[in-house]
């Protein structure tokens, strides 16, 4: 269960998102770069309309190690679920990704996978039958067009 501090912030943030972006974090080789391009991906989603999330936010390994892993856990859990959408870089191997990716599979939460060309990306992960879009790209900016995109036609369809 999660620490009473924590529970005030979470029930803040529920039903907040339309999206939740998830990504390595603690694994990824330039924290600062990875935690840019999330941003990027959260303004993108802004820019059209929609209000995105990610954990560097609030539960960052490195920016908030003081949070206890239980929590840490929990609040994911919870924002996952709660979205309509998750856009996952998996460009990175991440657990902690994969895990989300799982949990929202369990919740009918669409996913849109983004990751560089050329990249290896497990089997297990690119067979989760909640995918709706992967958006392999070359550089950031054209990932960012084609993340835009993908999200305004999963909304368009979804009213």
């Amino acid at each position: 269960m999660i620490s009473s501090r924590f529970k005030h912030e979470l029930f803040r943030l529920l039903g907040v998102y339309d999206i939740m972006v998830v990504g390595a974090l603690t694994t990824y080789h330039d924290h600062k770069q990875i935690r840019e391009f999330y941003d990027e991906i959260i303004k993108k989603c802004k820019q059209i309309g929609f209000k995105a999330y990610n954990a560097h936010k609030f539960t960052d390994p490195y920016k908030h190690p003081h949070i206890k892993p239980s929590d840490v856990y929990y609040i994911d859990k919870k924002l996952v679920s709660d979205v309509r959408l998750v856009i996952a870089y998996v460009g990175s191997p991440s657990t902690g990704t994969g895990q989300e990716l799982e949990i929202a599979a369990d919740n009918d939460v669409p996913i849109i996978l983004v990751y560089e060309k050329g990249k290896k990306i497990s089997r297990m992960v690119l067979g989760n039958p909640s995918i709706i879009n992967k958006i392999i790209f070359s550089n950031r900016k054209e990932a960012l067009e084609k993340i835009g995109k993908a999200v305004k036609e999963h909304f368009k369809k979804k009213h």
